[in-house]
């Protein structure tokens, strides 16, 4: 799924920075950092799992002032937890 998802992202305009499966806690995810640089915006986004649901967590920026905002976004990314 996510293989076929990331060959969607340079037709929207988008260059993958990084991709990469992440463990946090107890939870299986896949991490994609991104930027589209005719915007100027960069983006976060953690994909989540779970029998047959998915999560997408996304933060975005402005590309110059993402460095500071992806510590609050990595925070949020800690503190999720699927609800029963």
């Amino acid at each position: 799924y996510m293989n076929r998802w990331l060959k969607e992202y340079p037709r929207l305009g988008f260059k993958i920075l990084k991709s990469k499966k992440v463990k946090i806690d107890d939870k299986m995810g896949f991490l994609i950092d991104l930027v589209h640089e005719d915007k100027k915006k960069q983006l976060r986004q953690v994909v989540f799992v779970k029998k047959q649901n998915a999560i997408i967590l996304t933060c975005r920026d402005q590309a110059a002032s993402f460095r500071e905002t992806v510590k609050d976004c990595n925070q949020i990314i800690r503190n999720f937890s699927w609800l029963n």
